[in-house]
């Protein structure tokens, strides 16, 4: 019987001793030096063994192996994500620049004036038709309130949409 045969007989032996569960490599290695085989050929071929379908690596491996994996894995996806929010980022600097997109606060600012501006000319309104069209005092309260219903409701949905006016 080879070397080889030996410590493969055994590895099978010992895991079916162990209940299915592949033995560390040290306990070849203490049976191999006790039959007089050098412990690195001892340790090669239980190695062989284990890569040849004999028996799974042994769990210890297997786990640091992943563990490996998944940290660099995980560092990867972490890089790969800070790259996208730093090229979102960028993107942002380069469409405020070509203002393609405001800021909010510039949004705002242009909507509250803007408001502004029509409400001084919605509320002369009622003044200006009763001197230009003869309107009476009753028609001129009239649209006057009207103007003042519509320019609320306009202010309402302004401040639903998160600007000030």
């Amino acid at each position: 019987m080879t070397i080889r045969e030996q410590i493969w007989e055994w590895a099978e032996q010992m895991m079916v001793e162990n209940g299915g569960v592949p033995v560390a490599p040290k306990e070849i290695v203490e049976r191999a030096r006790e039959a007089g085989i050098h412990e690195p050929t001892a340790r090669t071929q239980y190695r062989l063994w284990q890569k040849s379908g004999g028996a799974p690596v042994a769990k210890r491996g297997a786990v640091k192996n992943e563990v490996k994996l998944n940290a660099t894995t995980d560092y990867a996806r972490a890089k790969a994500d800070k790259e996208r929010a730093l090229a979102d980022l960028r993107m942002m600097e380069v469409q405020e620049r070509q203002r393609v997109l405001l800021q909010a606060s510039e949004v705002e600012q242009t909507v509250a004036v803007a408001f502004h501006r029509v409400a001084q000319t919605m509320l002369s309104l009622p003044d200006t038709l009763e001197r230009m069209a003869a309107l009476t005092t009753e028609q001129t309260t009239l649209a006057e309130n009207v103007i003042h219903t519509a320019m609320q409701a306009l202010a309402d949905d302004l401040r639903t949409l998160g600007v000030r006016a």
